[in-house]
């Protein structure tokens, strides 16, 4: 059997306008850019956004991040996150957030020891089986759905930063589940999709109409510079 993981970090695409992509034979598929324009807001690194993708046997697992104030905590929540992927997929049900929470929190920690260090990052990981889906977000990156609109996953102020521990409400604020039908494809994108693409129905209208996980990754990135993508574009996906 070949790899059945797949990662692409914003340093390795710093150039406005090309995008980057990979796919799994087995299913599942990433894409990056830095976007179309350049960011209207300071920043350290030209693209400090990141995917992550795993399969399992039985479940994929997708992970965006979007960092801020350089690559260093984007980075550091992809590498907590690929160390734990086979237990963040072999989670129960109860077990998924506490286990996304120990990978959030690792990431913390190494930022806290780096005091002087200002990057922080939004993370969402959700992991997806053939008849449902849980997702974890920390921040305001985006779960979407084939079937669906609008973002299942909802905003919130939280980010991956050295006091993290401090500052997590209830579960039931940033993470959730849903039932799936089976080859509905599902999407995690960092926020330059949901803030620069107008209506969540282009985005489910790429999701739904793609003829494989690659050409739907890359068609969602793809749109977002079409609409003038003025930040970075990250995305995972995956149908079957």
């Amino acid at each position: 059997m070949g790899a059945r993981w797949l990662e692409l970090r914003g340093g390795d695409y710093p150039e406005l306008g090309p995008l980057g992509s990979a796919a799994l034979a087995e299913g599942g598929a990433l894409a990056i850019s830095r976007g179309a324009y350049r960011k209207p807001y300071a920043h350290v690194d030209p693209n400090e956004d990141g995917a992550f993708l795993q399969r399992g046997d039985d479940a994929t697992l997708l992970c965006v991040v979007d960092g801020y104030n350089g690559v260093r905590a984007s980075e550091l929540c992809l590498d907590a996150v690929r160390a734990r992927a086979g237990a963040i997929l072999a989670a129960s049900p109860d077990e998924f957030v506490a286990a996304v929470t120990e990978a959030a929190l690792a990431a913390a920690r190494l930022l806290q020891r780096g005091w002087r260090e200002r990057s922080r990052s939004c993370l969402l990981v959700a992991v997806v089986a053939a008849k449902h889906c849980r997702w974890a977000s920390i921040g305001d990156c985006a779960l979407y759905r084939a079937s669906h609109p609008e973002p299942v996953s909802r905003d919130n102020p939280l980010v991956v930063g050295p006091r993290l521990a401090e500052r997590l409400p209830d579960p039931s604020e940033w993470s959730g589940a849903f039932e799936r039908s089976a080859g509905e494809r599902i999407a995690v994108v960092s926020d330059g999709v949901p803030n620069f693409v107008p209506a969540g129905r282009l985005v489910q209208e790429a999701l739904r109409d793609a003829r494989d996980d690659r050409g739907a990754a890359e068609a969602v990135v793809r749109l977002a510079m079409e609409c003038g993508a003025g930040d970075n574009l990250a995305i995972a996906t995956v149908a079957s």
